[in-house]
């Protein structure tokens, strides 16, 4: 017999926890040629480091799930180690330990005094979470002729499959900047390459063109 897992208000080692007083449960599984294997008595023990919180003994009972503990107060933001052994009605035993840590255990907003928000030091970092941002890049043609660019969003995971997007669908989908430089005229062209066909009939298409030479802008 082993404790294959043990529970806390019904999580695997949960963290922050606002519960008082929470609940322990576990799961129990036969070794191999086991049979006939009952729980017959428990004790669960919980623990700040080596000072005991909860001992509750040894419990003759079969119960393995919901069992209330009864300890100290539990602190705030703290960690707790959780013990459980188990006894069965052949006189084996098993036991798994697991843990938990508290959150602030207040709901009143004077309980966040002092905090601060989590996060990037920079709000440009992670383009994923923002709608609105600044893409910026620095190239060289050396002779002064030739074509540069950069693509956006090509592997994107969201645009590549389609649980991941509100439109269900999956495939090409990207911005493509291209600089061209050429006989003194220097030209910014846009392509837009989406799954929507109304675009992809322009994919070969510049959809913005700009031109600082005699090529006049052009709009596709």
């Amino acid at each position: 017999m082993k404790i294959e897992r043990i529970l806390i208000e019904d999580q695997m080692a949960p963290i922050g926890l606002d519960e008082k007083k929470p609940a322990f449960s576990w799961l129990l599984t036969a070794e191999e040629g086991e049979q006939n294997l009952m729980q017959s008595a428990c004790r669960i023990v919980v623990r700040i480091g080596e000072d005991t919180v909860w001992d509750s003994g040894k419990m003759e009972t079969g119960v393995s799930t919901g069992i209330g503990y009864e300890g100290e107060a539990l602190q705030p933001c703290t960690k707790y180690e959780v013990k459980a052994e188990v006894w069965d009605n052949h006189g084996g035993k098993a036991e798994a330990e697991s843990s938990f840590e508290t959150g602030l255990m207040d709901s009143l907003y004077a309980a966040w005094e002092g905090a601060e928000w989590i996060g990037a030091p920079h709000a440009t970092v992670c383009a994923e979470n923002r709608g609105v941002f600044t893409i910026e890049s620095e190239f060289r043609m050396e002779g002064g002729k030739g074509e540069a660019g950069i693509v956006f969003g090509a592997n994107d995971f969201r645009l590549n499959d389609h649980t991941k997007n509100e439109l269900g669908m999956e495939g090409e989908n990207y911005i493509r900047y291209v600089v061209c430089l050429e006989d003194g005229d220097a030209r910014l062209e846009i392509y837009r390459v989406a799954m929507r066909r109304r675009i992809q009939r322009k994919n070969r298409l510049p959809l913005r063109n700009w031109s600082t030479g005699k090529r006049k802008h052009r709009k596709s």
